[in-house]
């Protein structure tokens, strides 16, 4: 075995009707470390991608779907988001340049175009198998980037900036299917007594436990966001306006029921709410009428729910 190992911890599937070029192929893959699979077979070859997450797939064209354009199994590949870490290089002996590109333009990464696994085909591998590599890398930096973006790292709910995002969907949502759509703004009332008292820190699990009370207590498909400060945003698709008055009673008695323990104190916090009805206009209207509603519960006494109705044009 030679000393180097360019491609060890590399998974390989070869797929090729012909059982000698796939133990040539095996042999000089195997020679530098690399994990071989085989494949005879285009069902088998797909299934064994699925299954076994090759990095690199080497893919006979015969076995791609033998179309004019080739690229059946390719484009599977490359049109599926689960198998971006998959790098496919297509073995099209003798291509010329329509065919190179066509391959290219299905999502194949690489052509081989020589006929036999000559020690060149080392090279094309490790460098499919750095695409993926990269691929994924700037995939997590980009997940990492949208994270700190759109998300509050306090409360682990989206920021204002990813909430609006996602309500912009569903007020889309709702224009495009003709549903109805219920907003609420959740203030915690008398928060900044809460820090001034305990301390800010005393004050973070507070708006961390509001969070989870808020989050646990409404559907998947609804959205619940951070705001700003110790106010929440909660977004209920396909809500009638009294359906949403009955989930912000749930929601304000699921958090002035239980004290919330923190610094050692047990605290009674309670929560004002607003609530509107989305009729056709877009987020900043229909957030402003539901500050509306907010600041008649703060004035009104707090730990109460108010529902702003739109007024309709005579």
């Amino acid at each position: 075995m030679s000393p180097a190992q360019p491609l060890q911890h590399v998974r390989v599937l070869v797929a090729h009707r012909d059982a000698s070029a796939r133990a040539s192929v095996r042999a000089l893959l195997e020679d530098v470390g690399a994990e071989v699979l085989e494949s005879d077979e285009r069902h088998d070859a797909a299934e064994r991608v699925r299954a076994e997450r090759p990095q690199v797939v080497l893919l006979d064209r015969e076995l791609d779907g033998g179309s004019a354009r080739g690229g059946g199994l390719v484009r599977d590949v490359a049109g599926d988001p689960e198998l971006l870490g998959v790098a496919v290089i297509l073995l099209h002996p003798g291509a010329d340049v329509a065919a190179v590109c066509a391959a290219l333009a299905d999502g194949a990464v690489d052509v081989w175009t020589t006929d036999g696994a000559a020690p060149e085909l080392i090279a094309r591998v490790r460098l499919a198998y750095r695409s993926r590599q990269l691929l994924d890398l700037a995939l997590r930096r980009f997940s990492d980037l949208e994270d700190l973006a759109y998300g509050d790292e306090l409360t682990e709910l989206p920021n204002r900036r990813g909430a609006s995002r996602q309500i912009d969907v569903l007020i889309s949502r709702a224009r495009r299917h003709g549903h109805q759509l219920a907003l609420l703004l959740v203030d915690a009332d008398r928060f900044k007594a809460i820090n001034d008292e305990h301390g800010h820190a005393v004050g973070d699990v507070v708006l961390r436990e509001l969070a989870a009370r808020l989050r646990e207590r409404v559907r998947r498909e609804d959205v619940v966001g951070r705001w700003g400060g110790e106010e929440f945003v909660v977004a209920l698709p396909e809500t009638t306006p009294d359906g949403a008055v009955a989930v912000a009673e749930a929601l304000r008695l699921g958090v002035s029921g239980t004290p919330i323990e923190a610094g050692g104190a047990q605290l009674r916090v309670t929560i004002s709410i607003g609530v509107t009805a989305w009729t056709g206009e877009e987020l900043d209207d229909l957030v402003a009428r539901a500050d509306h509603a907010l600041y008649a519960a703060k004035a009104a006494g707090r730990d109460r729910v108010v529902l702003k109705r739109a007024v309709k044009a005579a």
